[in-house]
Protein backbone atom coordinates (compact mmCIF):
# COMPACT_ATOMS: atom_id res chain seq x y z
CA UNK A 1 0.00 0.00 0.00
CA UNK A 2 1.33 3.72 -0.96
CA UNK A 3 1.69 5.89 1.86
CA UNK A 4 -1.08 8.74 1.97
CA UNK A 5 -0.76 12.13 0.67
CA UNK A 6 -2.58 13.53 3.01
CA UNK A 7 -3.73 16.96 2.36
CA UNK A 8 -1.77 17.42 -0.96
CA UNK A 9 -4.82 15.02 -2.48
CA UNK A 10 -6.99 18.17 -2.39
CA UNK A 11 -5.24 20.60 -4.57
CA UNK A 12 -4.25 17.38 -7.07
CA UNK A 13 -8.35 16.36 -7.26
CA UNK A 14 -8.75 20.29 -7.90
CA UNK A 15 -6.85 20.37 -11.10
CA UNK A 16 -7.57 16.86 -12.11
CA UNK A 17 -11.73 17.80 -11.79
CA UNK A 18 -10.60 21.39 -13.41
CA UNK A 19 -9.27 20.19 -16.21
CA UNK A 20 -11.66 17.12 -17.01
CA UNK A 21 -8.55 14.36 -16.50
CA UNK A 22 -7.18 15.68 -19.50
CA UNK A 23 -3.74 16.52 -20.05
CA UNK A 24 -4.49 20.33 -20.36
CA UNK A 25 -3.02 22.65 -17.35
CA UNK A 26 -5.19 24.28 -15.01
CA UNK A 27 -4.81 27.72 -15.24
CA UNK A 28 -4.27 30.32 -12.55
CA UNK A 29 -3.09 29.80 -9.12
CA UNK A 30 -6.21 32.18 -8.01
CA UNK A 31 -8.45 29.49 -9.54
CA UNK A 32 -7.06 26.95 -7.37
CA UNK A 33 -7.19 28.00 -4.38
CA UNK A 34 -10.91 29.09 -4.28
CA UNK A 35 -10.95 25.90 -5.51
CA UNK A 36 -9.82 24.31 -2.77
CA UNK A 37 -11.38 26.62 -0.66
CA UNK A 38 -14.78 26.16 -1.04
CA UNK A 39 -14.36 22.15 -1.20
CA UNK A 40 -12.87 22.33 2.14
CA UNK A 41 -15.46 24.92 3.38
CA UNK A 42 -18.55 23.24 1.47
CA UNK A 43 -17.58 19.43 2.30
CA UNK A 44 -15.41 19.44 5.62
CA UNK A 45 -16.29 15.78 6.19
CA UNK A 46 -15.77 14.54 3.02
CA UNK A 47 -11.86 16.22 2.97
CA UNK A 48 -11.67 15.32 6.77
CA UNK A 49 -11.86 11.81 5.47
CA UNK A 50 -9.98 12.57 2.39
CA UNK A 51 -6.77 14.09 4.07
CA UNK A 52 -6.70 11.62 7.29
CA UNK A 53 -4.91 11.93 9.46
CA UNK A 54 -3.70 15.54 7.95
CA UNK A 55 -5.41 18.93 9.30
CA UNK A 56 -7.11 20.89 6.51
CA UNK A 57 -5.54 24.39 5.30
CA UNK A 58 -5.80 27.01 7.38
CA UNK A 59 -7.38 29.78 4.63
CA UNK A 60 -6.84 33.79 5.23
CA UNK A 61 -8.56 36.57 4.02
CA UNK A 62 -6.42 38.46 1.35
CA UNK A 63 -7.22 40.29 -1.69
CA UNK A 64 -8.95 38.07 -4.25
CA UNK A 65 -10.46 36.27 -1.45
CA UNK A 66 -8.83 33.24 0.68
CA UNK A 67 -5.30 32.39 0.44
CA UNK A 68 -3.01 29.43 2.19
CA UNK A 69 0.07 29.15 2.06
CA UNK A 70 0.08 25.67 2.73
CA UNK A 71 -1.53 24.87 -0.24
CA UNK A 72 1.16 26.94 -2.13
CA UNK A 73 3.88 25.15 -0.07
CA UNK A 74 1.64 21.85 -0.95
CA UNK A 75 1.91 22.13 -4.72
CA UNK A 76 5.61 22.63 -4.35
CA UNK A 77 6.01 19.78 -2.57
CA UNK A 78 3.88 17.97 -5.31
CA UNK A 79 6.13 19.24 -8.10
CA UNK A 80 9.20 17.87 -5.76
CA UNK A 81 7.76 14.52 -5.84
CA UNK A 82 6.96 14.34 -9.71
CA UNK A 83 2.87 14.51 -9.06
CA UNK A 84 2.36 17.97 -11.25
CA UNK A 85 4.15 20.26 -13.32
CA UNK A 86 3.82 24.23 -13.16
CA UNK A 87 4.75 26.85 -15.74
CA UNK A 88 4.40 30.58 -15.65
CA UNK A 89 2.78 32.32 -18.70
CA UNK A 90 3.19 35.78 -19.04
CA UNK A 91 0.45 37.63 -19.05
CA UNK A 92 1.13 41.62 -20.09
CA UNK A 93 4.10 42.17 -22.54
CA UNK A 94 6.24 43.36 -20.14
CA UNK A 95 6.41 39.86 -18.18
CA UNK A 96 5.60 41.69 -14.84
CA UNK A 97 2.38 39.12 -14.23
CA UNK A 98 2.64 35.97 -14.72
CA UNK A 99 -0.29 33.17 -14.43
CA UNK A 100 0.38 29.70 -13.07
CA UNK A 101 -0.36 26.71 -15.24
CA UNK A 102 -0.59 22.98 -13.78
CA UNK A 103 -0.92 19.70 -14.99
CA UNK A 104 -0.39 16.58 -13.28
CA UNK A 105 2.03 14.15 -14.37
CA UNK A 106 1.78 10.09 -14.67
CA UNK A 107 2.89 10.04 -10.77
CA UNK A 108 0.40 12.34 -10.01
CA UNK A 109 -2.52 10.22 -12.34
CA UNK A 110 -1.47 6.90 -9.64
CA UNK A 111 -1.86 8.76 -6.69
CA UNK A 112 -5.33 10.07 -7.99
CA UNK A 113 -6.00 6.64 -9.09
CA UNK A 114 -5.38 5.51 -5.10
CA UNK A 115 -8.08 7.99 -4.17
CA UNK A 116 -10.37 6.18 -5.96
CA UNK A 117 -10.76 3.46 -2.90
CA UNK A 118 -11.69 6.51 -0.59
CA UNK A 119 -15.13 6.98 -0.30
CA UNK A 120 -15.00 10.42 0.92
CA UNK A 121 -13.07 11.22 -2.82
CA UNK A 122 -16.49 10.91 -4.46
CA UNK A 123 -17.94 14.16 -2.44
CA UNK A 124 -15.13 15.80 -3.07
CA UNK A 125 -15.18 15.61 -6.60
CA UNK A 126 -19.00 16.39 -6.50
CA UNK A 127 -18.74 19.65 -5.02
CA UNK A 128 -15.29 20.41 -7.23
CA UNK A 129 -17.60 19.79 -10.17
CA UNK A 130 -19.57 22.41 -9.36
CA UNK A 131 -17.13 25.10 -9.65
CA UNK A 132 -14.64 23.48 -11.82
CA UNK A 133 -15.95 25.39 -14.62
CA UNK A 134 -15.86 28.70 -13.74
CA UNK A 135 -13.28 30.87 -15.22
CA UNK A 136 -10.77 32.46 -12.96
CA UNK A 137 -13.25 36.23 -12.88
CA UNK A 138 -15.91 33.93 -11.98
CA UNK A 139 -14.86 32.02 -8.72
CA UNK A 140 -13.43 34.97 -7.78
CA UNK A 141 -16.57 36.83 -8.14
CA UNK A 142 -18.60 34.06 -6.96
CA UNK A 143 -16.34 33.98 -3.23
CA UNK A 144 -16.43 37.47 -3.08
CA UNK A 145 -20.12 37.51 -3.13
CA UNK A 146 -20.37 34.13 -1.23
CA UNK A 147 -17.65 34.81 1.73
CA UNK A 148 -16.91 38.58 1.73
CA UNK A 149 -15.41 38.02 5.42
CA UNK A 150 -12.07 36.23 3.76
CA UNK A 151 -11.71 39.24 1.52
CA UNK A 152 -9.11 41.35 2.71
CA UNK A 153 -9.83 45.44 3.18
Amino acid sequence: MTESIGRMAIPLLSIDVATGGTSLPLEGRTKLMKLVFLVQTEAPRAVASVIRPDMPYEFKPYHYGPYSRGVVDDLDSLEERGDLTSELEPIDTEGRYVRHLYSITDSGQREIANLAAIPAASTVRAVLKKYAKLTGAEIVRYVHETYPTMIKT
